[in-house]
């Protein structure tokens, strides 16, 4: 009978290691953070209720967090949020973002200049940057969907705004002086709707 040879665990424990690795991964993915201590911070730094669906962790495309079904308050809405985390803020009581990404924004005009003119109350949740992609202004002035970067201070007022619709025919910059907003808009033909001039 010929002697066996000894098993070599070495490549067979590495495979299983990063198999697991992978699974573990995935897991975080698809697993769901706890939303109330989000929507505690949210509502304390905005002043109004703030509601989410689900929060996921995403390790893929860099340390994200994949936000579903948001609203402040009763007139805003948000289908879905893409927001890019400090990494040291992940696991503390305070929350860093470096920008936040929505889609789906639905926000009344009457809402605009509160929104645009406040700032972020207390220091426990701070955002550097904030998007929104085909952003919908309700309200009596008819407007197309526009895109929206706004870049926030560290004291969490806003720094500048800039907005455009799609193919540039409205644009402009929103500047804070004071406590006015500055607002410069290029529009290449005039809107319709009640209260538009």
């Amino acid at each position: 009978q010929a002697p066996r040879r000894p098993l070599k665990w070495g490549k067979p424990a590495a495979v299983t290691l990063f198999v697991l690795f992978i699974v573990a991964l995935g897991a975080l993915h698809i697993l769901p953070l706890p939303v109330a201590q989000y929507e505690k911070l949210a509502s304390e730094a905005l002043g109004q209720p703030v509601r989410v669906g689900s929060i996921h962790l995403s390790l893929f495309t860099g340390v994200q967090f994949n936000i579903d079904k948001l609203s402040v308050g009763d007139g805003v809405r948000i289908d879905s949020a893409t927001a890019s985390p400090d990494i040291g803020s992940i696991f503390g009581d305070k929350k860093s973002f470096s920008r936040v990404d929505l889609e789906g924004l639905s926000l009344p005009q009457s809402e605009l200049t509160r929104s645009l003119g406040g700032r972020l109350q207390g220091d426990a949740l701070r955002i550097a940057r904030i998007t929104a992609v085909k952003a919908k202004l309700e309200g009596p002035v008819t407007l197309p969907l526009l895109d929206l970067d706004i870049s926030l201070a560290a004291d969490g007022s806003v720094q500048a705004a800039s907005v455009k619709s799609a193919g540039e025919k409205l644009s402009g910059q929103i500047q804070p002086r004071g406590e006015d907003l500055v607002f410069s808009v290029r529009a290449a033909h005039v809107f319709t709707g009640a209260g538009a001039r």
